[in-house]
């Protein structure tokens, strides 16, 4: 028997001596989580850091004792979802680890004021789907802790989903409290005019990127509705009642992605119908039956154009072969085209 099995052998007798350690640690976590009311009625899953009380016919929200019941089993839970419920009131959270919060698809129609000051952590917020009014819809509902610099803010929120609600206005300062917001999510809500109070709102979010305002009946927007958001990249825009190209474009100057699908726009026959948008990359013209002709000159503003939808457009008869061409900016004479794909 030489040194090399009884080192072997040494090893084998170590590992069976620690797996059933572990075993016991994974059991002792189940059996906890067991005797915890929330583990009961939701799923705990401590490996992806998830608790999931998605469809668990919950008409509220937990107790704080039973929250704190959940923080002291040391269960670190980032991702919280309480998706397809039948929450109507959302009343305060106490201090909890959650990073992304789901509450989608419930019945909202309360929201209390500094719901969410104790999620110190929290970058996204999903409220889509619910029944939530403009006059719920307060800037105190969103209100931090306080902070030297910011008023108040929401330090880590980037991620506010507000689609599918009553929504048909904002208070002027309902985002003072979001000074990180970089995705605001407002699909499919009955604002049917951007009022001034909703504009000023709007150009209050100096980091956003990602802003969608389809199926949110709109004819028009105010002219200088971008003016102020010059991170802007991402504009989702379908689904509405415009007839013409927005003139507030103009002032989206870092737009890089831009969805116009299923408006009824007519108006794409004449040179420089879009504005000068220098960095966009990505447009989409799609489901639009009211346009017959693209005219020469047309997309001659956008000079980076990389990819270009305009799929089911039934009427469509005719795209200008120098629909997106324009003059050589060194040489005039020289015509020049986008790097379209």
């Amino acid at each position: 028997m030489g040194p090399y099995f009884i080192r072997n052998l040494i090893f084998l007798s170590t590992l069976v001596l620690i797996t059933p350690n572990l075993v016991t640690k994974a059991e002792d976590s189940t059996n906890k989580d067991d005797n915890l009311l929330i583990c009961q009625k939701c799923k705990c899953d401590r490996i992806n850091k998830t608790l999931d009380c998605s469809n668990a016919k919950l008409t509220k929200l937990f107790d704080d004792a039973d929250w704190k019941a959940l923080n002291e089993s040391s269960f670190d839970f980032e991702n919280v979802t309480f998706a397809h419920n039948g929450i109507s009131n959302l009343t305060q959270f106490p201090e909890l680890p959650i990073k992304h919060l789901d509450l989608s698809n419930n019945y909202i129609k309360e929201i209390a004021r500094r719901a969410f000051i104790n999620l110190d952590f929290l970058e996204t917020l999903d409220l889509s789907y619910n029944q939530i009014k403009s006059d719920v819809l307060i800037p105190e509902v969103f209100e931090g802790h306080f902070d030297a610099t910011t008023y108040e803010p929401l330090k880590h929120l980037k991620v506010l989903k507000l689609g599918n609600n009553l929504l048909h206005y904002f208070k002027s300062n309902l985002f003072e409290h979001f000074n990180v917001l970089e995705e605001l999510y407002l699909d499919e809500n009955p604002f049917i005019a951007i009022d001034q109070q909703t504009e000023i709102a709007l150009s209050d979010l100096p980091q956003i990127r990602i802003l969608d305002m389809s199926a949110m009946q709109l004819t028009k927007l105010p002219e200088h509705l971008f003016h102020a958001t010059r991170t802007l990249e991402v504009l989702n825009l379908s689904d509405n009642g415009l007839h013409h190209i927005p003139e507030a474009l103009q002032y989206a100057i870092n737009l890089k992605e831009l969805t116009l699908d299923n408006n009824p726009i007519n108006n794409l026959e004449y040179i420089n119908v879009f504005p000068n948008l220098p960095k966009l990359e990505k447009l989409s013209l799609s489901y639009i039956n009211d346009i017959e002709i693209i005219g020469e000159g047309a997309f001659s503003g956008l000079h980076n154009l990389k990819e270009f939808y305009a799929v089911r457009n039934m009427y469509l008869k005719e795209i200008h072969p120098k629909a997106f061409s324009r003059p050589g900016l060194e040489d005039k004479t020289r015509i020049e085209y986008p790097p379209l794909e």
